[in-house]
């Protein structure tokens, strides 16, 4: 920790005038981080303590191997630690609204920033797959993608095509189906570059992921971004840690079984590429005009330098 603060009071030396504000901002909010800026600010009361936070570490400790008499005992110290470290910090940049839940220190004191778009137009689309519908991501249960498997199997259509792009220990049964229903395209891995070609190429997009447990209140998916940014619409839940703006560009299945998923797969299917291009648009141009780098540190850069 001494070595941080040695490193960041060098640089506050070489580059801060007196009395000029400044913001050191963290990408954690571990106290061996928070801790030595914390005490600098006793040195430096012009300084601001910023924390971007976009995970919560309790969740990350709360494995199963985690549990043992010595380690509950460790986070009990390590948690108090952080807590005292939270207390110092001025402002925090969160992933999601509902952070405030666990880290309350950051209530009133907050701005959310979902994700920041990765500029992808540098790859083309191959040629329009009709009746398609696209899934990239892991093939875990968690995930959904057995939800999805389950209701595309329930459509009828035999033009309709859904293919799969991914790993995790769903594969077998996927497997399984594909040999039942050809409709289904097991791609298994695919390169970034194929995968962002893929979602330029196909009818539809999904996220078959449910509003289950607390990762979806915490977390946003950055695939919902990395979907919309395509042209190509987007099938997906209403997840509490999507802010309310996507969900006016989204596709809602109506229920969460796999009835109403594949309902919903049917009836967008259906419709005339016209249709299915203005829906796409919309949504490519939402993130292109709110969610670049630019925006989005526009906002932080904003509420950091905020009296």
């Amino acid at each position: 920790m001494s070595k941080v603060r040695r490193h960041v009071q060098a640089w506050i030396i070489a580059n801060v005038k007196d009395n000029e504000p400044f913001a050191v901002l963290t990408y954690s909010y571990e106290y061996f981080f928070l801790e030595p800026l914390i005490s600098l600010k006793r040195s430096y009361p012009n300084m601001r303590v910023v924390s971007i936070i976009t995970d919560l570490s309790d969740d990350a400790m709360a494995f199963n191997s985690n549990r043992s008499f010595l380690k509950k005992i460790q986070m009990h110290f390590v948690g108090r630690r952080m807590r005292n470290c939270l207390k110092g910090v001025d402002r925090f940049v969160l992933l999601t609204p509902h952070m405030t839940e666990v880290i309350f220190e950051a209530s009133g004191k907050n701005i959310v920033v979902e994700g920041i778009y990765g500029n992808s137009d540098n790859i083309t689309s191959d040629s329009r797959l009709s009746k398609s519908l696209l899934y990239t991501g892991t093939f875990q249960e968690f995930a959904g993608v057995r939800l999805l498997v389950d209701a595309f199997m329930k459509t009828t259509d035999p033009d309709y095509r859904l293919i799969l792009c991914g790993s995790g220990s769903c594969t077998g049964y996927i497997e399984a189906c594909a040999k039942t229903d050809t409709r289904i395209d097991l791609r298994g891995r695919v390169t970034r570059e194929e995968a962002v070609r893929l979602q330029k190429s196909v009818t539809l997009l999904v996220n078959p992921r449910k509003p289950e447990g607390g990762i979806t209140r915490y977390s946003f998916p950055s695939k919902t971004m990395e979907y919309m940014s395509s042209g190509t619409p987007m099938i997906g839940y209403r997840l509490d840690g999507i802010p309310e703006e996507y969900f006016h560009h989204m596709i809602v299945p109506e229920g969460l079984t796999e009835e109403a998923l594949a309902q919903t797969i049917d009836h967008w299917l259906s419709l005339d590429d016209d249709v299915l291009s203005v829906k796409g648009a919309r949504a490519r141009n939402f993130i292109l005009s709110s969610k670049t780098a630019k925006e989005q540190v526009r906002k932080i850069i904003e509420f950091i330098t905020d009296n």
